[in-house]
Order: structure tokens, then C-alpha cells, then sequence
């Protein structure tokens, strides 16, 4: 049975980017709830890397599996919530830090929390993933 999962970002930890270098990368992690119709499973982490030399605006970011989560699940329809959540914060369309126009940004250790919602489809019968 096909159903949806609730994905509650809380907050997103830069710990090191350069930004309008020739050779950009990000390294950070988000935090996060998933809430489906049988459970809330809190305190959930996932590492997101922006390959060296890749644009923050364009290039792929690489997110990582929530860690100790053993709940149904959508590994692509995430990436793409987490990755919407991830440029929203910062970069020249960025809510929180926004950069447009610059070059040799160097940002480190900066806590940014914004909260923000998105459903993914799971697939509850075929347990955790």
C-alpha cells in the first residue's frame, strides 16, 4: 500500500563551504523528523556533500541515508525534498544566507534553523529499506 511520509526539517549545519571559487564544495548535515501513519521517528541526520568543483547552484549534491531509521521509505523522492530544502537556505535563491553576485565566500560551523515540511510517497507493506 502506497501512502505518504511526513519529512519535518529542523535545521541545517554548513560545516564548511566555499562558494564563487573555482573550485566550490559543501560539506554539511541536515537534522529531521519522519512522520508516517503508524510513527514519528525523531532525531534523524543525513550528510549532504557538494563534489569539489561542482557549482553549489547547479552542480548534484550527495545526501545520504537518514542514519538509524528502519521505517518505510523513499531514498529518491527525499534526495529531492532534502535537496530543495538544502538551496532554499543559502546560494543566490537562499532564504536564510543569500548570495548572489559574490565570489570567494567562505562559510564554516554556521547552525541555520528553518523549519520546513514536504511529503514523500512510501511504500508501507514493504517494511523498512
Amino acid at each position: 500500500m502506497h501512502n505518504k511520509a511526513r519529512v519535518i526539517f529542523h535545521k541545517c549545519i554548513i560545516n564548511i563551504q566555499e562558494y564563487g571559487v573555482e573550485d566550490e564544495y559543501m560539506v554539511s548535515r541536515i537534522f529531521y523528523s519522519i512522520e508516517t501513519s503508524d510513527e514519528r521517528y525523531d532525531n534523524l541526520t543525513s550528510d549532504v556533500k557538494l563534489t569539489s568543483g561542482d557549482s553549489y547552484e547547479t552542480g548534484s549534491l550527495e545526501i545520504s541515508r537518514p542514519e538509524n531509521y528502519k521505517g518505510p521509505f523513499n531514498y529518491s523522492e527525499f534526495v529531492n525534498v532534502a535537496d530543495a530544502y538544502i538551496r532554499n537556505l543559502f546560494g543566490s535563491r537562499g532564504r536564510e544566507i543569500n548570495i548572489s553576485g559574490s565570489s570567494n565566500v567562505h562559510m564554516s560551523n554556521i547552525t541555520m534553523i528553518h523549519p520546513m515540511e514536504a511529503y514523500i510517497s512510501i511504500d508501507s507493506s514493504s517494511g523498512g529499506w
